[in-house]
């Protein structure tokens, strides 16, 4: 939602990405007065930082919005470790993000070599 004292004019919005891909938008009046509902598919365009490029009637230069996205938060549904064990399994989705795992006073990282967002990332060498 875009909050602005001149959303009557409002003639285009896209979206220019970091890369400088160009992407439609919807856009329609909100339900609230100076107000418009901007609706985007991020489906194609890496997390990172964007502008919305919002164009007015009869100007010939469009007035940029900085935004930035985010990638879906990682979500772990498991975790497998046995007594002894140095190395635990962690599954769930968008694990690219996990750092590390601390389990009272150890800490697990991934291994570089074994760690892919789609397959489940070994977590070896507790430091203590």
């Amino acid at each position: 939602m875009l909050s602005s004292t001149g959303t009557a004019c409002v003639d285009t919005i896209s979206l220019d990405t970091s890369t400088g891909k160009l992407v439609e938008t919807k856009w329609k009046p909100a339900d609230k007065p100076s107000a418009i509902d901007v609706t985007v598919s991020l489906k194609s365009i890496d997390p990172g930082s964007l502008h919305l490029a919002i164009k007015q009637f009869g100007d010939d230069k469009a007035d940029t919005v900085a935004a930035k996205t985010y990638s879906e938060p990682a979500r772990l549904t498991a975790l497998e470790l046995h007594a002894g064990d140095t190395t635990a399994d962690l599954t769930g989705s968008s694990l690219d993000q996990v750092q590390q795992l601390t389990i009272n006073n150890l800490v697990f990282t991934p291994a570089p070599q074994t760690f892919h967002p789609t397959r489940t990332p070994r977590l070896p060498h507790p430091r203590l």
